[in-house]
């Protein structure tokens, strides 16, 4: 029963006891009534109210299990997040310091051929000033010596060409070191630089390559290499599973060289990633 219900049922006995048409026995009857109505509306009040509670209860948990639920996901991918970070920087380590310790090797071999050269190279002029050579003729012996240097320095750029074609990388490699060391100035010192990086490339050895593409780009950034090192850079990231770093180094070889043959092969290869 409603509140208007029954504050009409009560003026209505309250109107009857005041005009005196009713007995005692309808006036008792009624008061009954009324008691059973207000004590039945008292407990459907109740009831409204604990259903209200229940409902809303009922939302507040649920909200609550929900949330905790996205929170855990988070802590998850936050814990993933770390743990991603962590192994990238201890691969990153791990590739500079193989990467050192070749360098430092390469460099002392080279150290102690240069050192060789030069105690030559002072013989050489010992055994010549003892001669009493003429200027003249020490003129004409020193252009034919550069022109011997420039011979020297294609031959030798060849040889270990013919040794990377052949397919013996790692004794190209030690050339092209040779080389780079002997003639760092040459205008196949980007050339070399290369192949060297390509070496590590087709023996399989990515991250290797990668930071030797990166000595390409960086030293000879007008080489007629950069291209194809920025290229084989961003293939190498892709051959080890790195789709986000190869996306970045392709992207940026578009941006710089649209128009390139390498440009055209690296749009191909975004597409696939």
């Amino acid at each position: 029963m409603t509140l208007i219900k029954y504050n009409f049922l009560l003026m209505t006995v309250c109107f009857v006891m005041l005009t005196g048409c009713a007995t005692q026995r309808d006036i008792y009857y009624l008061s009954n009534r009324l008691a059973v109505l207000e004590k039945n509306y008292k407990k459907a009040e109740k009831k409204d109210d604990a259903f209200r509670e229940r409902i809303t209860g009922a939302q507040v948990a649920g909200f609550r299990e929900e949330s905790e639920k996205i929170m855990d996901d988070i802590q998850i991918l936050s814990e993933k997040i770390n743990e991603v970070d962590y192994l990238l920087k201890q691969k990153i380590n791990v590739l500079k310091n193989s990467g050192n310790n070749l360098d430092n090797k390469l460099n002392a071999f080279n150290i102690r051929i240069e050192q060789k050269i030069k105690l030559l190279d002072n013989r050489i002029v010992q055994i010549e000033q003892f001669l009493n050579l003429e200027k003249d003729s020490y003129s004409k012996g020193k252009k034919n010596t550069q022109i011997n240097k420039s011979l020297l320095e294609d031959k030798a750029y060849l040889f270990a060409k013919q040794i990377f074609d052949k397919g013996n990388f790692v004794k190209a490699r030690t050339l092209f070191n040779d080389f780079l060391n002997k003639y760092p100035k040459s205008n196949k010192a980007d050339n070399a630089q290369f192949w060297i990086s390509e070496s590590f490339y087709r023996e399989k050895w990515f991250e290797k390559a990668i930071l030797e593409y990166q000595r390409v780009i960086e030293k000879y950034p007008k080489g007629n290499k950069t291209k194809s090192a920025i290229l084989k850079q961003g293939l190498s990231f892709s051959n080890i599973g790195d789709n986000a770093n190869a996306r970045i180094v392709l992207k940026d070889l578009i941006k710089k060289y649209p128009k390139s043959n390498e440009a055209g092969i690296a749009r191909k290869k975004l597409k696939e990633l």
